[in-house]
């Protein structure tokens, strides 16, 4: 028996609560982030701030210049969850920089002299408000690699929760869809038949 849209509205609301799309930009867009070293380093902090935060993180895509988070805030209000990630991220790359001069300093340095990691502001933050949107983010989220020709693929990329869906990668930051094994379904069955994604071998 299918069930109707307003009752996956409901559903969602319950399980998920509101969730909330963030993005979070380098400063003046730059890709600061052009190494794997530091797309893990960046990686690493996220998966500790789910340790020190209360949040359920449904998505995530980490790009040379950008972030986006899909998220289910908890206790811990958004804006310091966000504050905490984008300060441990910014000065262990910045001190690293420092100590090895890095060619990168001068154009990040303001005029007071201090380096700046991210652009100023709020960046971007929109409510998921039912199921049909929240399928909608993911596969956005999951697909900005494959749209800016990073890979052939959302899975390829190492930096973001798209294999994580499709039982490829098990390595934090986790996903928590637990409670709704419908949605994780669902766009698993939408990206494999876009993308083409093959059944995993049983390992023997």
């Amino acid at each position: 028996m299918e069930r109707s849209q307003d009752s996956y509205r409901t559903m969602d609301r319950r399980n998920f609560g509101l969730a909330r799309f963030l993005t979070f930009s380098c400063e003046q867009r730059l890709p600061l982030f052009g190494s794997a070293a530091l797309r893990d380093y960046f990686r690493s902090k996220l998966a500790e701030s789910q340790q020190e935060h209360d949040f359920k993180l449904l998505a995530w895509v980490l790009m040379p210049e950008h972030v986006h988070l899909l998220i289910v805030p908890g206790s811990t209000p958004v804006t310091r969850l966000l504050s905490s990630l984008k300060t441990k991220v910014s000065m262990g790359i910045l001190t690293r920089w420092k100590q090895i001069d890095a060619p990168i300093l001068p154009k990040l340095r303001r005029p007071d002299g201090a380096a700046r990691f991210w652009q100023t502001g709020g960046g971007f933050d929109r409510n998921v408000r039912d199921r049909g949107e929240l399928v909608e983010t993911i596969t956005y989220i999951h697909n900005n690699p494959v749209k800016r020709g990073l890979v052939l693929r959302p899975i390829d990329w190492e930096w973001s929760s798209a294999a994580v869906y499709h039982q490829r990668d098990t390595r934090p930051p986790s996903v928590d869809l637990t409670p709704e094994s419908q949605l994780l379904e669902d766009i698993c069955r939408i990206e494999t038949r876009k993308w083409g994604y093959k059944p995993i071998e049983p390992a023997e």
